[in-house]
Parts: C-alpha cells; sequence; structure tokens
C-alpha cells in the first residue's frame, strides 16, 4: 500500500461518519410525516367511497319500492302482461340506472313479465334465485348478491321489492337489476385512480370481488390470505395496514364497510407509489451525501498528491519500462514522451539522481533490444500466415512453437501453450496416449498421416494429422506437427447415412400405410403396415400400378379425377375412399396425398398415407345407435309424465261414479228397470278405472305390491289360460330353465306383462305360427350396458317371448311402447298393451328391448333383477261379502263429490258419519262433538295442511288413532308424503263400496285401539 493510499484512507475514515450519521438522523424525521399523510389520505378515500355507494344502494332499493308501490293493482292482480309492460317501460326510461331490465315473479318464483321482454324466459322458475328466498323469507324488498346474468354475462345486482294485493297477501316481487360495471350504477368507481396504481374495490364478507379496475376479476374469489383475515376484522379495523397482493407487490389499504350489504370498500396503493417520496427523498440524501464525501475526498486528494507527486511519477516511468521496455523504441513519439518524463523529475534529491542513472541504462539496452525484436518479427509473420494449425515440438513431445491458426484452435493464449507437452495439455494425461501418431513418427523415422477424432476439454472434432520428423545428425530432435479440421465434411458423411436410417425406421414404425407413388401412379415403395393392412408381399406390390387396390375401374378414374389436380394446386388433400385387399375384401380408408419434388421443384411422384377406417366407423355406428336409444328413452319418459299427470282427477271422478252406482244397486229391487242401466254405468267405469292402471302401469305410477316370485311357476299357472288365448293355430313352446333365480315384483303386473306379449305375437300371426317363451339367468357386464343405455351391469332373469309372424319395420318399433300406438283395424285394440308391459317392466327395475325384422317374426326380451330371497306364502282370503258396522267415522275430503259419495257409502253400510271438507273443519268438528270417534278417513293432498300432517298433529293428544289415508294421485305423489311406509292404512281412488267396506272393517276390528275422544271430555 503506498503513503498516499495510507494518508487517504485515514482522512476519509473521520469524514464519512459525521455525514452518514447526519443524513440519517434528518432523513428518519421527514420520513415520518410522509408516512403518516399518505395513510390518512388512504382512509378518507375508503371512508368517501363507503358514503357514495351506501347512498346509491339505498337510493337505489328506494327506487325500487316506489315503483313496485306505483305499479297498476287491477292489472296486477288480472296479470294484465301488456299493461305492467308498458308500466315497466315508462318507467325503465326514467330510470337508466335498471339497464339490466326489470321483472315481476310471482309467490312461486315464476317469472310472467319483464322489460326489456325476454319472451324465452317468461314462465321461468326462479326460485332458487337467492334474492327471492331472502325476499320472501324477510318478507320486504332487499339488496341481492352480486352474479353474472345467465343472459348477458354481464355482473348484476337486483334490487327487490315485495308485492302484495289489497288484503296485503304477498302475491310476488318486482326485481329491478342492475348492471355494476355500467356507469350510471358503480362502474365509475372502478375506474377512480388513486395515483399511478391504487384503485377501489370492493369485496362481500366470503372474499366475492364485487368491483374491480379488470373486468375478469369481478364475481372471483381471488383475495390474498393476509387481505381475507383483516375482512373478517373489518369493525375493529382502525388504521392503515400493510399486505401482499396476487402479483406478490407490498401494497397499503385501507377498509370501510357498507351497512346495507356488509360490503366492504378497499382503498389500496402500491407501497412503493405511496411512499414514492421517501424514495426519493432518500436518493436525494445519499446524492448530497455523496457529493459531499467526493468533495472532501477530492480535497484530500490533491493535498497528498502534491506530497507524493516525485516519487510517484519515477515509479511509473520504471514500471512501464519494465513491461515493455523494446516498446518505446518502436515510436519516436513514445520514445519522446518518455525522455520527458524522466527531464520533469526534479534532479535535485535523492530521486534525481536514481532517475538519471536509470535512464542511462535504459538508452543502451533498447537498442539492442529493438534489432533483435525486428528479426524475430520477420519469422512471426511468416509463421502465422499459414492456415492450418502448425506446432513445432521437440523430443520430448513438449511444445516448442505454435502459430496462431494453432493457438485459436485449442482457445488459449500462446504464452500459456509454449512449454507444454502435447499430450497433458490436449489429453490431460501423464505420459503420451498409445493412438499418438507422433510415437509412431519416432519409432519409423518417417512422415505419418493419419484421421483422429479427439474428444477433450480444449479439442473437440475430427482431424488430419500430419507428422514430418525433424532430423539432426540422423536423430530425431523433434517434430512439425500440423492439423487440418476435417469435422464438417465427417459430420455431413454420418449424418446422411443417419438420415437414411432414421428415414427407414420412421415409415416402418408408422402404424398407417404409407406408399409411395411415380408420376404414372406406380408403387415405388411401401412399408410394413400396408403389406399387414392389404396382405401384400413388398415384392408382390412393388413396381405395380396403384389400380390394383381399386375395388373397379370406376373407383380407380373417380380418385385420379378428384384427387390429383387439388393435390397439385394445393401440395396436400385428404379423402375417405373404400380399397381393395389381396383377398377382394373392401376396407373403408382415410388416404392422405402430398407431392415428392425434385431438387429443382418439379413433381417426381407422390406419397399416400393411408389409415384403416374400419374400427373408427364401427365406433361412429355403435355411437349413433346409443344416440337413438337415448332419444326413445326421453321421448318415452315424457309420454309417460303425461300419462300419469291425468290420473288424480280421473280418480276422483271414477270414485264418485262406482261409489253411486254400488250404493244405488244395493237400493233396488232385482225387477227395477233401472238396475240393469246402473249396472251398465258401472261396469263402463271399471273400464275406466282398467284403462287408468293401464296407463299409470305405462308411466310407472301405479301403486305396486312387491313380492318374491317363481317366474316359471308363474308361466306354468298361466298355461291353460294362454293356450285358450293363442287358439289351436298356433303353438306354444316352453322352455324354462331349472335353476331359475328369483325376482321381486306385483305377481299380477307380471302375469299382465306374460298376457299382453301373447296375445301381441298371437296377433302377429294371422295365419298361426310357433310362440316360444323361454326363461334363464344372465349376467349383464359393462360391455353390454355401454351399448344399452340406462341398463345398470349385474345378475338378472331373462323372460324371452319369440314369434315368427309378421315382423316390424325400424319406424314401428321406434312407436311400439308409446300409448294408443296400435297397427290394428280401428276398434281392435286400445294401444296400451304394449306401453303396459313397458311401464309395469321399468317399475320393476327392469329392462325391455324389442328384436324384430319385417317377415322374421319379433323376440321381446325382458330382464328383470334377480333377488336372492325366499318367497312368502299367500293366504287365501276369506268369502265376499259386504261387512257393516255402527261406528262412528269422520270423513275429511275437499272434494265435495268425493266427500259426499264416502259419506253416503258408509251411512249406507250403517255407520254414523261425521263429515269435513278442510284439516281446519275436522280439527273444529272434534272440539265440538261429545262422542267418541273409532276412525278418521282423511285425503292426501288437500290446501292448506295435508292429511298426513292433520294426523301427526292430532296424534300428540290421541297417539293410538285409527286412520285411513285415500288419495287419487299417483305412488310417487303419495310416497312423497310418507303414506306408503310400512304400518299406514291407504286406500287408492276409484275403490268401490264393497272395497272401502272391507277395509274399514278390517282396521276397525284390528285390536282395541284408544277412540278418538272430543276435547271437551277430556
Amino acid at each position: 500500500m503506498t503513503l498516499r493510499t495510507k494518508t487517504f484512507i485515514i482522512l476519509i475514515f473521520f469524514i464519512t461518519p459525521i455525514i452518514v450519521i447526519s443524513g440519517i438522523l434528518s432523513l428518519s424525521l421527514l420520513e415520518k410525516s410522509i408516512r403518516e399523510f399518505a395513510h390518512d389520505g388512504l382512509n378518507k378515500i375508503s371512508e368517501a367511497n363507503c358514503i357514495w355507494i351506501s347512498k346509491f344502494l339505498d337510493d337505489t332499493l328506494k327506487d325500487t319500492e316506489a315503483i313496485a308501490s306505483s305499479l297498476p293493482e287491477k292489472a296486477l292482480y288480472e296479470r294484465n302482461i301488456s299493461v305492467i309492460e308498458g308500466y315497466l317501460k315508462s318507467k325503465f326510461n326514467i330510470y337508466s340506472k335498471f339497464s339490466n331490465g326489470m321483472f315481476i315473479l310471482d309467490e312461486k318464483g315464476n317469472l310472467w313479465v319483464d322489460y326489456p321482454p325476454h319472451l324465452e324466459i317468461r314462465g321461468k322458475n326462479f326460485a332458487h334465485r337467492e334474492y327471492f328466498k331472502t325476499t320472501m323469507e324477510r318478507q320486504r324488498g332487499i339488496i341481492g348478491i352480486p352474479y353474472r346474468s345467465a343472459r348477458t354475462g354481464e355482473p348484476v345486482i337486483t334490487f327487490t321489492a315485495i308485492l302484495r294485493n289489497s288484503k296485503k297477501h304477498v302475491i310476488g316481487l318486482l326485481g329491478c337489476s342492475v348492471q355494476l360495471l355500467h356507469s350510471n350504477a358503480l362502474g365509475g368507481i372502478r375506474k377512480m385512480k388513486i395515483g399511478d396504481t391504487g384503485y377501489i374495490s370492493v369485496f362481500d364478507p366470503s372474499g366475492l370481488i364485487v368491483l374491480h379496475p379488470e373486468d375478469s376479476m369481478v364475481l372471483q374469489k381471488k383475495v390474498p390470505k393476509e387481505l381475507i383475515e383483516y375482512l373478517k376484522t373489518v369493525d375493529r379495523f382502525k388504521s392503515v395496514e400493510k399486505t401482499i397482493n396476487l402479483e406478490g407487490i407490498p401494497v397499503l389499504f385501507s377498509i370501510g364497510r357498507i351497512p346495507e350489504t356488509n360490503w366492504i370498500v378497499v382503498a389500496q396503493q402500491t407501497e412503493r407509489e405511496a411512499f414514492n417520496s421517501i424514495y426519493e427523498m432518500r436518493k436525494k440524501f445519499i446524492l448530497i451525501g455523496f457529493a459531499v464525501l467526493l468533495i472532501s475526498m477530492t480535497f484530500a486528494a490533491i493535498a497528498i498528491q502534491r506530497v507524493t507527486h516525485p516519487l510517484r511519477k519515477l515509479r511509473e516511468t520504471i514500471s512501464k519500462y519494465g513491461e515493455d521496455p523494446e516498446s518505446i523504441y518502436l515510436f519516436s513519439e513514445r520514445e519522446h514522451h518518455f525522455r520527458e518524463n524522466l527531464i520533469r523529475i526534479n534532479p535535485s534529491d535523492e530521486i534525481g539522481g536514481l532517475t538519471q542513472a536509470f535512464k542511462t541504462m535504459y538508452e543502451r539496452l533498447g537498442q539492442t533490444l529493438f534489432s533483435l525484436k525486428e528479426t524475430i518479427k520477420d519469422w512471426e509473420r511468416a509463421f502465422n500466415t499459414v492456415q492450418e494449425p502448425i506446432f513445432l515440438l521437440d523430443k520430448d513431445h513438449r511444445i516448442l512453437r505454435l502459430n496462431r491458426s494453432a493457438a485459436d484452435l485449442i482457445g488459449l493464449p500462446i504464452k500459456e501453450i509454449i512449454g507444454q507437452t502435447c499430450y497433458k495439455l490436449i489429453h490431460r494425461t501423464e505420459a503420451p496416449p498409445n493412438f499418438c501418431p507422433y510415437l509412431q513418427t519416432l519409432t519409423a523415422c518417417k512422415p505419418i498421416q493419419q484421421e483422429i477424432e479427439i474428444e477433450e476439454p480444449l479439442l473437440r472434432g475430427i482431424f488430419e494429422i500430419t507428422i514430418s520428423p525433424v532430423v539432426d545428425k540422423n536423430s530425431i530432435i523433434g517434430a512439425v506437427h500440423i492439423m487440418k479440421d476435417i469435422t464438417s465434411h465427417k459430420r455431413a458423411e454420418m449424418s446422411l447415412e443417419a438420415s437414411e436410417v432414421k428415414y427407414k425406421t420412421l415409415v416402418e414404425s408408422l402404424s398407417d400405410a404409407l406408399l409411395m407413388l411415380d408420376n404414372e401412379s406406380n408403387i415405388l415403395s411401401c412399408n410394413q403396415a400396408f403389406c399387414n393392412l392389404f396382405g401384400y408381399e413388398r415384392k408382390e406390390i412393388e413396381g405395380k400400378p396403384i389400380r390394383i387396390l381399386h375395388p373397379s375401374n370406376e373407383s380407380f378414374y373417380s380418385f385420379n379425377q378428384l384427387v390429383y389436380p387439388i393435390v397439385k394446386e394445393n401440395g396436400l388433400f385428404r379423402i375417405e375412399w373404400n380399397l381393395r385387399c389381396k383377398d377382394g375384401k373392401e376396407v373403408p380408408v382415410e388416404i392422405t396425398t402430398s407431392l415428392i419434388k425434385s431438387v429443382e421443384g418439379a413433381i417426381s411422384g407422390y406419397v399416400n398415407i393411408i389409415r384403416d377406417m374400419s374400427e373408427r366407423k364401427k365406433v361412429e355406428q355403435e355411437k349413433s345407435q346409443l344416440e337413438e336409444q337415448f332419444r326413445q328413452a326421453q321421448k318415452m319418459e315424457a309420454v309417460g309424465r303425461f300419462a300419469g299427470g291425468i290420473a288424480h282427477d280421473f280418480n276422483n271422478l271414477l270414485t264418485v261414479i262406482q261409489g253411486n252406482c254400488d250404493i244405488s244397486l244395493l237400493e233396488l229391487n232385482d225387477g227395477n228397470p233401472l238396475k240393469y242401466n246402473i249396472e251398465q254405468i258401472r261396469a263402463a267405469s271399471q273400464k275406466a278405472s282398467d284403462l287408468t292402471r293401464q296407463l299409470l302401469a305405462f308411466s310407472r305410477r301405479q301403486q305396486l305390491d312387491p313380492k318374491v316370485l317363481d317366474l316359471n311357476a308363474i308361466i306354468k299357472n298361466l298355461d291353460k289360460m294362454l293356450h285358450r288365448i293363442i287358439g289351436e293355430d298356433v303353438k306354444l313352446i316352453t322352455i324354462l330353465s331349472e335353476e331359475l333365480g328369483k325376482i321381486k315384483a306385483d305377481r299380477s303386473q307380471i302375469e299382465q306383462v306374460i298376457l299382453n306379449l301373447v296375445v301381441n305375437a298371437r296377433d302377429a300371426m294371422p295365419d298361426g305360427g310357433t310362440l316360444i317363451i323361454e326363461t334363464s339367468n344372465v349376467e349383464l357386464n359393462e360391455m353390454y350396458t355401454k351399448s344399452h343405455i340406462d341398463v345398470i351391469s349385474g345378475h338378472y332373469v331373462l323372460l324371452s317371448v319369440t314369434d315368427n309372424g309378421v315382423g316390424m319395420s325400424q319406424e314401428i318399433k321406434e312407436k311400439i311402447f308409446e300409448p294408443f300406438f296400435t297397427t290394428k283395424e280401428k276398434g281392435k285394440g286400445t294401444g296400451l298393451g304394449l306401453s303396459t308391459v313397458y311401464g309395469i317392466v321399468k317399475q320393476s327395475g327392469g329392462n325391455i328391448w324389442v328384436y324384430s325384422e319385417p317377415g322374421k317374426g319379433t323376440t321381446f326380451k325382458i330382464y328383470l333383477p334377480r333377488v336372492d330371497e325366499y318367497i312368502e306364502e299367500v293366504k287365501e282370503g276369506g268369502a265376499d261379502e259386504i261387512p257393516k258396522g255402527s261406528e262412528t267415522i269422520l270423513v275429511v275430503e275437499d272434494d265435495e263429490t268425493v266427500r259426499g259419495m264416502a259419506t253416503r257409502i258408509l251411512s249406507t253400510l250403517g255407520y254414523r258419519v261425521l263429515d269435513a271438507s278442510e284439516a281446519k273443519e275436522a280439527v273444529r268438528l272434534l272440539e265440538e262433538h261429545r262422542g267418541l270417534i273409532d276412525l278418521i278417513i282423511t285425503d292426501v293432498v288437500m290446501p292448506t295442511m295435508n292429511g298426513k300432517q292433520l294426523i301427526d298433529h292430532l296424534r300428540f293428544t290421541f297417539p293410538n288413532l285409527k286412520v285411513l289415508f285415500m288419495s287419487g294421485y299417483t305412488d310417487s305423489t303419495i310416497a312423497y308424503y310418507g303414506i306408503l311406509e310400512e304400518g299406514i292404512n291407504f286406500i287408492q281412488k276409484p275403490f268401490t263400496l264393497n272395497t272401502l267396506a272391507k277395509k274399514v272393517r278390517e282396521i276397525l276390528d284390528f285390536k282395541k285401539s284408544m277412540p278418538v275422544y272430543s276435547f271437551l271430555k277430556r
């Protein structure tokens, strides 16, 4: 370390701490003031936006309630769409903020009018919307939760107001939708900027983004975890906090809550921008401190320089000469400059004397070096002109000299290479390797030339090496080592060979067939995939015209006329075609044809890539069949729902008709001429009841009594009946499996299925034929279920009914299970036979499939789930007589005709009857009645309070209450009310006098339960 440097460091050591400590103290005071100012600004921004948003939401909700209160009451009550729509239009033009529209929902959530009108959504139910549920629950208008409109895709918020009629009953709600991002709503807030990077955003308590400058972020839950924790404690939030946003950038934020919605307003700004003035001030302080320090250092350096200048000058001059003394003499200008530097040094002291002695020595040595340098320079110029790398080696492999090309090849400076042994420098070994050509030169004493591939850190490639020995007095004292880099040439040769191998491998590894054709469409070559697909050997196909692959001349010429003009114009064309294999079989393929061009650009041939489409065509066909099965299942389900929908009202009517007929028949003598007429009415009503059951069977909504059954036993029991049905000209064959599994179904319904299928088969064989009924155990696997929709894999019992009759076309098969569809003449069939079969099978958990072709007969296959349970014993019924009684019975039924009919039947049977039209009236009768009530007969579905709710209410007081439920609704409906649970008494409408009498007597005679006493007695 020089004297000048030591002095300089000592001065800086005392000056720098003073400057740094003063700057830090001043800067900390200013930063504190700026931070407080930034925090206060963010707090005020969030408070101001909370007030503005709160006012907007409150005003908008009041506007919605004002619109609702002024709706035309009469038009609203009558649901006059045109009047209400006109009113909404007028309000829509006044309140531009309701740009997403206005609408009215009834009390069930059905939309019946809106503006602007969107007819496609009128009639739809929106009861699932949160704003509807909350409004109806609170019985007042609300500000809805933001959501994305399914119609426009825009974020919206709905304001609601309750609609009431003149009796203050709720009849629906008015909804006014506001587009959140619209400029006349809250869209302006999200465009507000806090500086360059800050903005306003709004969240709900769950972290859902209500407003954000970026549209893609609205209604998303992309909130940093740290910010979510602050949102949960917003009520205790009193200051500005710091967090990290989703981009990982530190931000400052202030939070405020909007009372009406509990929304949270967040004003945020990046910490970098908020405290930018602090950072700028820090920079200024650093620059000022640096400037002060620099000035101090400058003055110190000037003072030190004056003290140490003579000594430094002499050192620099001597150092320059020591590094390159001969260079001083190369140029007269540099020599003059060197001499001037020596003269300027003051010779009056010891330093001056030392300078004079060095000057004399320098002049004598410089002249000698200059002459020697010129000689060496001429030789170097010639040596470095040679382009090939040249090394001069001694007998010990040491590098004595090398030219510039050799140094460039190794990548090291010449000075670092000279003196090293070639094997240690290049091969990193302690001795020459066995393949060293210099060793061969030393042995043979003659020049050697050979190619060597070198893979070393300093040298990589393929080289042609020539070594010529240097001989002195008949002994080798060294060698001239010349290297020629032939790597590119060798790499090109190897690359060409590798490309050929890769090409052959690629072609042979293709799963698609490949053909190379010349301009005359002759086959030049093919791959193995082609041979596998078409069955040819290579020698059989190569050289042959491609015509042999086409099924006909017409196919060949059509292909050529269609494909090749397009390929010549576009360079590529793909088409599906049929080609012929060696064995004559045609195969569907996809052919991709492209051009082969010569170097000059002329067309020299074609490439055909041929893909086998057989599997794809098969998959497409299977997909089409599954889609057709799905459409058929949907259609059958829709027709079933329609057929089952009429059951309730129709059953009520039939109940009244049959009941009144039964009562009239009891009151009329045998000789009365009206008795025959009433019997005919009753017979017709019974047929109508059977028709209703058939419709319910198809719709899978009838009430079943499933039992474990032996299908073989059922078929054997029906044998005689089946023979009578089919007649003598039809031969009946039954093939019943000896180890057939059990099924669980309604016995009467399964018998109905068999009878309907047999009748259908008989009608399909007008001239006689053969009818086969077969049973067996089957297992449907996953492969079967994939090709048959709505089928679950597992163990089944198969019932197969086959005839050799007229068969069916595809159009008839698609409609065969539809109700009222028949191919018979008018008056010879209802069209409900097979639809009843379909419904019974489906309701029993099974599946039915039909296979038929015109003229080849028909097979119906029914798969019913197999069960491992025991068959229940069937108890014989008693004598067919009408039981009577004298107990007191309460009938609760909202249908006046059904209630009157039931009352008359029970009165006729000797019972004392009370009747009520609804649940409240039934409770009132119990309060007023002073005797005991032995049985309550109630309808299931009634307004205000259903029958199940009525009985549950009464059981708090009468736990042993005897009850008989009745209903004309379908099985699925009454099951919803829990009526079909085990232990509950139920009778299905329509019922006859005999059926009702037996059911009532059965319940009354079952044990002894506590009767229902009136509340006054209790």
